[in-house]
């Protein structure tokens, strides 16, 4: 196990927390929390989860190995960052980019851009020799650096999560939409939230449009649905056949009185309707 960190979304204070929390759990990866900072998540685990966590999450924006972690102090970065030796991360002839992000106003008497010359400059120092030169457009590492809290935390990009694929699945572009549909982003992070495994089989007793079935089943899981307005049980069909998710039994039926037995599903992930 290694130290990482997590950059999260900061649109809700505890979900992406528990978000990539419950995906280390739901895909088996032994883990520690180190510290939980502003959208930041240290832990203490394998870096093979950070293929799950790049493939499953709606919430987290970068994965990255951890160099170290500091106090917001100019002179503090400046003596770790020449305490490391860069041969651990970079290669002969490599490129590499170093980026400083601030978080929701951190630490701003420290520049941003200042600080990534001054880290650009040691890493270049350190490797002097190697033939390693600085590539702003394609590098072949990205080191980046976080002031959040009043804390740095710095280390080397393993990935990068996008919302594409996300936005691409949100409900107006959807063979059949429906205004009261779920994002694509909320309903994976539902399933996630769940703990949901490849293999489970996932039910959705107001199923709607089928936000929740399509991000289950992508993830590898089974996917049964039930909704009481037959329009919505047709349209959520099109909608899982046109991501070419086969579900394992879609019908009309009142949530009260769904014709299951009991135990029969792993996972009940839903967003019931508001009233009576």
């Amino acid at each position: 196990m290694t130290n990482l960190f997590f950059v999260v979304s900061g649109e809700n204070p505890t979900l992406p927390y528990s978000e990539v929390k419950s995906i280390l759990s739901a895909e088996g990866y032994p883990y520690r929390i180190i510290e939980e900072l502003t959208q930041i998540l240290r832990v203490d685990a394998d870096t093979d989860c950070v293929e799950a966590v790049k493939f499953r999450s709606a919430l987290a924006r970068y994965c990255c190995l951890e160099i170290f972690a500091c106090k917001a102090s100019l002179d503090e970065i400046v003596f770790n960052l020449r305490g490391i030796d860069y041969t651990q991360f970079l290669g002969e002839d490599e490129s590499f980019v170093v980026r400083i992000l601030r978080i929701r106003g951190s630490s701003p008497h420290i520049s941003c851009i200042a600080l990534e010359g001054r880290t650009g400059e040691i890493i270049l120092e350190n490797m002097r020799g190697r033939g390693v030169r600085v590539d702003l457009k394609n590098p072949n590492k990205t080191f980046l650096g976080f002031l959040t809290d009043n804390n740095f935390i710095f280390g080397l990009k393993l990935a990068e999560l996008t919302r594409k694929e996300l936005i691409k699945r949100n409900p107006s572009r959807r063979v059949f939409f429906h205004p009261a549909a779920l994002t694509a982003k909320m309903a994976r992070c539902m399933v996630n939230l769940a703990q949901s495994r490849r293999g489970d089989l996932i039910l959705d007793p107001f199923c709607g449009t089928g936000s929740i079935l399509i991000e289950a089943g992508l993830i590898g899981c089974r996917v049964i649905g039930f909704d009481v307005k037959r329009y919505m049980v047709k349209g959520s069909i099109k909608n899982l056949d046109s991501l070419g998710i086969k579900p394992e039994h879609m019908a009309v039926a009142d949530a009260r009185f769904l014709p299951l037995a009991s135990g029969s599903v792993d996972r009940i992930v839903t967003d019931p309707p508001y009233g009576t």
